[in-house]
């Protein structure tokens, strides 16, 4: 079984964009300047609604790591790794292992 592709709402389709790109990407308020991650369409500081898109390093450190058990994901596979990475830039994002 394949993986779901990933469906995009408007407030992430730019971050799927940019990784078919290869370039990591964040939401930056236009106002305050403050990153934010998940994307969403108002700033958690300032209430802004304005934003630009911010290219992320992709360096971090590995903050959590968990082995999901039960209930089992077929689409994933045996043994995948959910991880929880401290980005560089101050936020903290959820992904798969490698």
């Amino acid at each position: 079984m394949t993986r779901p592709a990933p469906t995009p709402s408007r407030d992430s389709a730019f971050c799927w964009e940019g990784l078919n790109r290869d370039v990591l990407l964040g939401q930056r308020c236009s106002d305050c300047q403050r990153l934010r991650h998940p994307p969403r369409p108002m700033c958690p500081e300032c209430r802004s609604i304005e934003w630009q898109a911010a290219e992320l390093s992709g360096r971090g450190t590995l903050h959590a790591v968990v082995k999901p058990v039960h209930p089992a994901l077929p689409m994933f596979g045996p043994g995948y790794l959910v991880a929880l990475i401290d980005l560089e830039e101050g936020i903290r994002l959820l992904s798969n292992l490698c």
